[in-house]
């Protein structure tokens, strides 16, 4: 049974959450009617890795986005301050794919991704404040964007126009 501010919550209410257990509301669809899980990515990742991960409107239903992205390793340490450099194939292969787009016979030797709570935040709040906009966006899509899995895809506020980029 949920419990908010006011108590207990009713069955409808208890109903409203995500099928796969991670404690997030079902989504509703243009007309209104529920779904069974919070997001797509949520349905997917728990059935393919075992794990709870949301894409980012449901992010932004949530918690307004504030949460990291759920592959960061430091994800768990949220709220709490954390600073992480995190390496792994999975990056540097995709780096290399972009960078062999136009360098054919380079590769990328080591990619780290910054996992920092601070930078983390400042991040959240810009983008929260181009949100509040509500300026209409174009669908950009970079030359990263079609080697990207479809979980990572996903990450992405494509509201705020936000994509992935390799320095």
């Amino acid at each position: 049974s949920c419990i908010g501010p006011g108590g207990h919550h009713t069955q409808e209410c208890d109903e409203a959450v995500c099928e796969k257990g991670c404690g997030r509301r079902r989504a509703r669809g243009a007309d209104g009617k529920l779904f069974s899980t919070c997001c797509k990515s949520c349905a997917y990742l728990h059935k393919e890795k075992g794990i709870f991960g949301h894409d980012a409107a449901c992010d932004v239903r949530h918690d307004g986005g504030r949460c990291p992205p759920w592959y960061w390793k430091s994800a768990n340490a949220w709220p709490n301050s954390f600073h992480e450099e995190v390496g792994g194939d999975y990056v540097r292969k995709l780096g290399t794919k972009l960078l062999q787009r136009r360098l054919p016979d380079r590769v990328v030797e080591r990619c780290f991704r910054v996992e920092d709570s601070t930078l983390w935040s400042i991040y959240v709040a810009k983008r929260e404040e181009i949100r509040r906009r509500g300026v209409a966006m174009e669908d950009v899509k970079p030359e990263i964007y079609e080697n990207l899995d479809y979980s990572a895809k996903t990450t992405l506020d494509s509201t705020v126009n936000e994509a992935w980029l390799f320095h």
